[in-house]
This record gives structure tokens, C-alpha cells and sequence, in this order.
């Protein structure tokens, strides 16, 4: 690990007192800290740390170990650390509220075009997430909106097919004006 990431890590662990070397140790490999590399489930974790027990003894006192660390209060702020916490889900609901669909449109010929619409069903499951995560609404609420202002498939395919027509009569206007003789 690079020094300043150890003093990091140092700095923060003080702050976790509670925990045994073995929870702190546990909670570190369970997160891919240390050894750096991919977070790792629970059981992997444990056999990482005692490579001699049974996979199915390594499943049992792995789940025992997360709870002594849950009931600690340990696990929020490990997550906080390693930017996975409540703000990191704030940012990502956040982004879920752009949410958009986009349909692919087959033409004949291999030709095709896309359309993209508003999400709605995602962008509103999101902003109640957002009111439960500020206490605006708890999580029992049932809050049941229908909103369907966004345009149909078809809706779409026809305004693309329009605009489509109106190009093509743009382009074909290259008729000429008639010529009158003058018989006098």
C-alpha cells in the first residue's frame, strides 16, 4: 500500500476502536482494502483471513463477525470512508431522476434511427427514494402517482415519420415553372 493511503486508513481506524484486530481485519478484506483488490463477500473474506476452516464453517462465523461489526455501528462509517455511504446514494438517486428510455426505430433497407424519452417510472421511484432518504415521507408512505405525459411508442414513430416526410418534400421541390407561349 502507498503511505499516504496506510496513514489514511490508520487515521481511520482509530475512530473504530471498538472493533477486534480480527473484525478490523475482517472488515478491511471484506471491503478490498487491505489486500487491495475487489471487495469480497463475507465467507471469501473469512477464508482469506483463516485459510484452514471448511467453506461452510467460513459461511457461518462470516456471518456472525458482520453482525459483532453491524451491532458496533462500524459499517456506516467504513462506508462513508470508502465513498460508499449515504452521500454516494444521494449523488447516484440523483442521476437516477434523468433517467430516459431510448427505442430504436427499423427502417427497411437495414436503416434505423433512435428516440429518446423521459423515464418517468424510474425518475419518480427515485425522487421518493430522495423524500424517504430526507425524512420528507417514511418508507411505509404508499404514495401512488400516475403521470403518463410522455408520448407513446407509436406517438414517437409517427412524429419521426413526419419529419421524415417533410424532408424528403423539402428536397423534391426542385419543380419547374411552367412556360407560357404568347400567341398574338
Amino acid at each position: 500500500m502507498a503511505k499516504n493511503n496506510t496513514t489514511d486508513i490508520q487515521k481511520f481506524t482509530q475512530g473504530l476502536s471498538e472493533l477486534t484486530d480480527f473484525e478490523m481485519q475482517f472488515l478491511l478484506a471484506l471491503c478490498g482494502v487491505d489486500p487491495p483488490g475487489k471487495p469480497l463477500n463475507p465467507k471469501e473474506a473469512y477464508l482469506l483471513l483463516r485459510p484452514h476452516v471448511k467453506k461452510i464453517t467460513a459461511q457461518n462465523y462470516a456471518g456472525k463477525v458482520l453482525a459483532r461489526i453491524r451491532a458496533k455501528g462500524a459499517l456506516p462509517e467504513f462506508f462513508e470512508y470508502r465513498n460508499l455511504g449515504i452521500n454516494r446514494a444521494a449523488e447516484i438517486l440523483h442521476e437516477c431522476t434523468k433517467a430516459e428510455n431510448v427505442r430504436i426505430i427499423r427502417y427497411g433497407g437495414g436503416a434505423w434511427d433512435y428516440v429518446r424519452a423521459p423515464d418517468y417510472r424510474t425518475r419518480l421511484r427515485a425522487a421518493r427514494m430522495l423524500l424517504e432518504l430526507n425524512g420528507a415521507i417514511g418508507s411505509e408512505a404508499i404514495v401512488n402517482i400516475n403521470v403518463d405525459a410522455r408520448k407513446t411508442f407509436s406517438q414517437a414513430v409517427a412524429e419521426h415519420q413526419e419529419m421524415e416526410d417533410q424532408k424528403r418534400l423539402a428536397l423534391s421541390t426542385d419543380v419547374k415553372d411552367a412556360e407560357f407561349e404568347d400567341e398574338s
